[in-house]
């Protein structure tokens, strides 16, 4: 759901998995959104994070740029990317301060290649304490 990473209308602990496949570099307040997702997400349930693993802020403003260079009618929106993708230390902080933890970590898999280079990302899976 498009803009509503802060506000998920759903009930609490009504949903087993929450999925962020590569967006949550793109939320301006990371750990708000966590938070939100550990409140819809039962206590058995998982939130699972796949996303970019932390690469140099140069890429990101380039990225931003080649963005909006293909959409001239945006040209004076929001970058698409709010974050440099996460290293480890800092998506498990982000974690913590949103009240999860991680029960996997992986990283150094690659993803992309179709308009660009090969992008490393990792996956964590998270649990609400």
């Amino acid at each position: 759901m498009p803009g509503r990473s802060y506000e998920i209308p759903l009930a609490n602990e009504s949903v087993d998995l929450v999925l962020f496949k590569g967006v949550l570099h793109e939320v301006p307040i990371v750990s708000q959104a966590l938070r939100e997702a550990g409140r819809v997400c039962r206590r058995t349930g998982k939130i699972a994070i796949v996303d970019f693993t932390a690469f140099p802020e140069n890429w990101l403003r380039w990225s931003n740029l080649k963005w909006r260079l293909q959409r001239p009618w945006r040209i004076f929106a929001l970058s698409p990317d709010k974050h440099a993708g996460f290293s480890r230390t800092e998506l498990l902080s982000y974690l913590e301060e949103s009240g999860l933890s991680a029960e996997k970590y992986e990283d150094n898999f690659l993803q992309g290649g179709f308009s660009g280079p090969r992008v490393p990302m990792f996956l964590a899976i998270a649990k609400t304490y």
